[in-house]
């Protein structure tokens, strides 16, 4: 049978002499062809093993890399999405918090205002008050004052009745008393 098969060989190796003509000079033999088969099947072989041995695991694991990258890119995506959206929500907060601030001062403003508004004007309520009561005091200081000037002046006019009854009237006699009593109130 290996004759049989060296026979066939040796049959193909001189056909392709033949077909090859001036390119076939280097002759293909037996052995060569053997050779060459057996390069085939080697490489047949190393592709099957490769193929379903090696292949499916090697592109199993490129994929399960693939497929974790675009996981990986997918949620990088979505987290920049959150993350301008979280950027958008805490600048319009930020914004209205300014805004709330601003608010905030112009009411405070508004308050001070009117707290100041309130005492200038209970101060000014407290002067005239004190004013008030002290052109009371001064009318009554200035009552109590003439009240006294009038009783001096009646008892230097009774004074003055007395010790002209007691001298006679005579005109440069009264008016001697009159400066008398005068200079007696200057006193």
């Amino acid at each position: 049978m290996i004759f049989a098969l060296q026979d066939a060989l040796d049959k193909i190796a001189e056909i392709i002499n033949v077909c090859l003509g001036p390119l076939g000079s280097s002759g293909f033999t037996f052995e060569s062809i053997r050779d060459f088969l057996i390069q085939m099947a080697s490489t047949l072989i190393i592709f099957l093993v490769v193929r379903f041995f090696l292949w499916k695991p090697i592109t199993n694991l490129i994929e399960k890399k693939q497929d974790a990258i675009d996981k990986a890119l997918q949620d990088a995506e979505e987290a920049k999405k959150r993350a301008f959206s979280l950027e958008e929500k805490l600048n319009l907060e930020y914004e209205e918090s300014k805004k709330e601030v601003k608010r905030l001062i112009e009411e405070a403003i508004k308050e001070g205002n009117m707290q100041k508004d309130e005492i200038v004007q209970n101060a000014k309520d407290e002067a005239k008050r004190r004013l008030e009561a002290s052109k009371e005091e001064i009318a009554q200081e200035v009552n109590n004052m003439r009240d006294k000037i009038r009783e001096e002046i009646i008892n230097i006019a009774f004074l003055a009745a007395n010790k002209i009854v007691a001298k006679e009237i005579n005109p440069e006699k009264y008016m001697d008393v009159v400066d008398d009593i005068i200079k007696e109130g200057a006193k």
